[in-house]
């Protein structure tokens, strides 16, 4: 921003500029703003944070799927639920559906991930937590609480100094990203386009990289077999656009998750670690025969999973706390602070 305003402008396009910022920085960020349209710069503003857009913005315009769906709303009187049904296509009381009858109380099943007294020098300490099969648990922070952190030491990115990590009562070994793999531990990374996705590969590739070992016979890669499967989750993903082929550089940030996830569900993974700050995170073992989805808000995309793998499925929602509090939780943890020995739930 700095670099743009260092010569005269008469229009600044700020592409989601509050995603990293804490509540002080945005503050700051709109008295920036708001000098210069008074000096007569023109701002186009882009962001999916609704109450930003009405402390900030005179007019709304409403994109879905690349097209431009309402233009010149009031950005102080239009309706919430409104515009939320103009990015998603949907009432919202659609978006989060209600729990189906009949299913097990949560705190009868059994734990699929358990952390115990998990510490990570000079980061955090003492993180004890349990998710149980069906669970659907959100962890609310702000950038800087240590989010990132836990997960990444959870996945065996980074060596826990101390403490255990246990997926279906088998402990991994500390700072052992195969042996999480293998124990069904996958991970949607924070910086999806550098530690996550082969930007210059096709989507099918960026799919079935983790999956290599069910498209290979006698030392040659069944291609036919490896597009199959991959369209298979594309299309139950909604990924858009629906080209297997295309390089998924060219795709949208939401579309790229949906690769990456497309990824573990594909390997059939029981737990998916995601550290993005406004995206869905899955344990996902549920039966053959349901469907279901789980729709992201804030993203204004839905995943949808018409098939899944096994019999059991939690879920995690990793954001700040104005972004997960309202979601479908069943359990909400917020990060106070990372400063060792005082990270508290």
């Amino acid at each position: 921003m700095a670099r743009a305003l260092s010569h005269e402008v008469d229009l600044l396009i700020l592409d989601e500029p509050s995603a990293v910022l804490d509540h002080g920085e945005v503050e700051n960020l709109f008295r920036v703003v708001k000098s210069l349209t008074a000096q007569g710069v023109a701002v186009v503003y882009i962001s999916h944070r609704l109450e930003e857009i009405r402390q900030i913005g005179d007019r709304i315009t409403v994109l879905k799927d690349g097209v431009t769906v309402a233009t010149g709303l009031p950005a102080k009187s239009t309706p919430t639920a409104d515009l939320i049904k103009l990015m998603t296509g949907r009432a919202i009381e659609y978006v989060f559906p209600e729990r189906a009858a009949g299913v097990v109380a949560v705190a009868e099943r059994e734990v699929v991930l358990q952390v115990e007294d998990l510490c990570l020098a000079g980061h955090f300490a003492g993180v004890d937590l349990a998710v149980r099969a069906g669970e659907i648990v959100g962890l609310a922070g702000l950038v800087g609480s240590g989010r990132t952190e836990i997960l990444e030491t959870i996945y065996g990115a980074r060596r826990a100094s101390s403490g255990t990590v246990s997926v279906d009562g088998t402990r991994l070994r500390r700072g052992a990203v195969d042996a999480a793999v293998r124990a069904g531990v996958g991970l949607a990374p924070e910086e999806r386009k550098s530690q996550g996705l082969l930007l210059d590969q096709p989507v099918f590739a960026n799919i079935s990289v983790s999956s290599m070992r069910l498209f290979h016979r006698f030392g040659f890669i069944q291609r036919a077999k490896e597009k199959a499967k991959a369209r298979e989750l594309v299309d139950s993903l909604d990924v858009r656009p629906r080209n297997i082929a295309r390089h998924v550089r060219t795709m949208s940030g939401g579309n790229q998750q949906k690769v990456v996830l497309a990824r573990w569900l594909l390997r059939g993974v029981g737990c998916c670690c995601s550290m993005s700050r406004l995206v869905v995170s899955m344990w996902a073992r549920v039966p053959r025969s349901t469907g279901w989805c789980v729709t992201w808000l804030t993203r204004g995309w839905r995943w949808s999973w018409s098939r899944a793998r096994s019999r059991r499925c939690s879920v995690w929602l990793i954001g700040c706390w104005w972004c997960v509090k309202d979601v479908w939780c069943t359990k909400l943890l917020p990060l106070k602070s990372m400063s060792p020995g005082s990270w508290t739930w």
